[in-house]
């Protein structure tokens, strides 16, 4: 279990406000997380390599490559209405 000390001054480094009443059970509870913690620290971790992920993915997406193509003239040549390369809309305001 930890103390009350240290769990008053854990609780005031995390602007935790703790009363009395509350400090028993929650040292108990500190206390066995860190019993659990200290288990899967004994592990046996040699021949185990460290992930940051379950799953092993690489990239899927393609790369970016630039295309010239002529799309945006086509799209805009369908539009009721625009100026260059801009749609016209009607004026919201």
């Amino acid at each position: 279990m930890i103390s009350k000390t240290d769990l008053k001054k854990i609780a005031s480094l995390a602007k935790i406000e703790i009363t009395e009443n509350e400090l028993p059970a929650l040292s108990q509870q500190v206390g066995q997380i860190l019993e659990y913690v200290q288990t899967i620290d004994e592990l046996n971790l040699v021949g185990i390599v460290p992930t940051s992920h379950a799953v092993f993915v690489n990239n899927v997406f393609r790369d970016d490559v630039v295309i010239n193509n002529h799309i945006s003239e086509d799209v805009l040549s369908q539009a009721p209405e625009s100026d260059g390369e801009f749609f016209k809309v009607p004026r919201v305001l």
